[in-house]
Order: structure tokens, then sequence, then C-alpha cells
């Protein structure tokens, strides 16, 4: 019907009239600039785990610190590791002792002692050195080195790191372990609460290990 045509004209105009409407904004709206930035995604850095030694004389005794294992050798069988790893660079050698065995040369007191002469604390300052010769071995890195633990081969050079890496790696403290420490100053320390406060009052760093009732 004639009606019917009439609404069906009406519909097309005004879709048309809101199409053309549409494209007139679009056309005045500026044009938006979309920057596409890579997403930078860190990796997380991971020694890994520290792999457990087995002793090689017992079979009984396990460790993940070449230290302790080293310690328990001596005290235990009178013997020491005979295998030595040789690696043909400093940062090799430096990187297997912290895949392998989780410590750095410093951990332990001891540093790289090149042929020529030149003393670094790490791989990092090897690399700096303009000596061609670049023929490494560990070596204590200082006089005073440190007090030595009484359960491994780790040297201290401070009251408190001494005490820490007493409870940390072998589980006891000084109250505990029938020693105590005598500072360069004479005062002794029986615990790790006087280690620190006695850090914070005197400005000498030397200590000694002192089995108890001894002086």
């Amino acid at each position: 019907s004639s009606g019917e045509e009439e609404e069906r004209d009406k519909e097309e105009s005004y879709d048309e009239d809101y199409e053309e409407s549409e494209k007139g904004e679009e056309d005045e709206l500026p044009a938006k600039k979309i920057k596409i930035v890579k997403k930078k995604t860190k990796i997380p850095v991971s020694s890994g785990p520290k792999r457990e030694m087995e002793c090689p004389e017992c079979k009984k005794y396990r460790s993940t610190h070449v230290e302790a294992m080293v310690a328990h050798l001596r005290k235990i069988h009178g013997t020491v590791p005979s295998a030595i790893h040789q690696t043909a660079s400093a940062s090799a050698l430096e990187r297997h002792l912290k895949v392998i065995h989780g410590i750095t040369p410093s951990d332990i007191g001891l540093m790289f002692l090149c042929d020529c002469g030149n003393k670094s604390l790490s791989s990092a300052h090897v690399r700096t050195n303009k000596c061609k010769l670049l023929n490494f071995k560990i070596v204590h890195g200082k006089k005073y080195s440190g007090e030595k633990c009484i359960m491994c081969e780790k040297h201290s050079t401070t009251l408190s790191g001494f005490t820490c890496h007493l409870s940390k790696f072998h589980g006891m403290a000084l109250t505990s372990c029938g020693f105590h420490l005598k500072c360069a100053c004479g005062h002794s320390i029986h615990c790790d609460y006087e280690a620190r406060i006695h850090r914070k009052m005197c400005d000498r760093h030397k200590f000694k290990v002192v089995k108890n009732k001894e002086e």
C-alpha cells in the first residue's frame, strides 16, 4: 500500500542522513596516534638449587657446602679432598664455585692471584687487568682474613658475620657451641645479641674465637 511505501522511504532517508552525519563527525575528529610498545619481560636471575655432596669416605655425610665437607673430611677421616677442579679462566673458576658449591671466593676470605703479582677480589676485577699472563690461583687475600668457623672453612672478619654464619649455615647459636668471641679491645661476647651491640660501640675489627673456660 501507499502508506507502507511512505514509511519505508522515511526509514531509508533517515538511515542515509545518519550515515552522513557519522561520516561528518569522523572527518572532524583528529586521527588518534597509536604507539606500539614492546613489553619487556623481566627474567628472574637464579643461581639454581645447590647440589648436595656425598662424603667419598663414609658415604653417609652429606652437605651442600664445600667448606663443611672439607671440615668433615679433615676432622672425621683425617684426609683432604684429592680432586682439584682446574679451569682456563678466573671467571670459569668463579662460576664453578657458584653453581656447584653455592659460594664465591670472597665468601671464604679468598681472592685471585695472578703470576704477575696482581690480586683481584673477583673475576670482574681480573678482566680489567692488562696483564697478558692471566694465570690465576686462589689465595688468602689479607694478612688478617678473619677467624675460621668452628664447623667449616669459612672465615669471618666481623663479630656479627661470624655469629650470622654459624646460625645460617650450621643452625647453631654462639651460646650453645661451646665457644665465645673475644674482641681485640678485650671484651668477651657470648651471644649473637652481644655481638651486634658491641659492633656498634667498638671500632676494633679483629677478634678471636676462644673455647669456653679458656682465655
